[in-house]
């Protein structure tokens, strides 16, 4: 990040390291870290760093994450130090088709599927909410 060393009060990603376990299976390890690296480097002393990511889009509670999210998370938590809590981010649509519509284009045809079943307009979203103080 192009600022100088402990000159933010706080870092945050939001919904996207978690994505390089999908997308670099076997590599996502070195650029999430780097990341973190960045996130805590920018930081000066008691700031704070927030890192948000999926604990089930279509679920109430956590729900235990793919073995390639967990393995994130547990670099988060056990070798970062970041400490984990979770709230509820469910969706809100205005009709029941919107919905469907944007829950296929976002999360794909099952997730669509299932939404449609419901004939609702909201869907469960948990959200895990990890914080680290400098």
């Amino acid at each position: 990040m192009p600022v100088s060393d402990g000159t933010a009060d706080l870092s945050i990603a939001a919904w996207t390291y978690g994505h390089q376990t999908v997308w670099r299976e076997d590599s996502w390890r070195a650029p999430i870290e780097a990341a973190l690296r960045e996130m805590l480097r920018a930081l000066r002393a008691g700031g704070s760093a927030v890192v948000i990511e999926t604990l089930g889009t279509g679920h109430t509670t956590p729900f235990a994450p793919p073995l390639e999210l967990a393995r994130y998370y547990s670099v988060l938590e056990g070798e970062y130090g970041f400490a984990r809590a979770w709230v509820r981010t469910d969706y809100e649509f205005p009709t029941a088709d919107e919905g469907e519509r944007l829950v296929r284009f976002f999360f794909g045809e099952e997730r669509a599927r299932v939404f449609a079943s419901s004939r609702g307009t909201s869907m469960p979203e948990c959200t895990g909410v990890w914080t680290r103080s400098k």
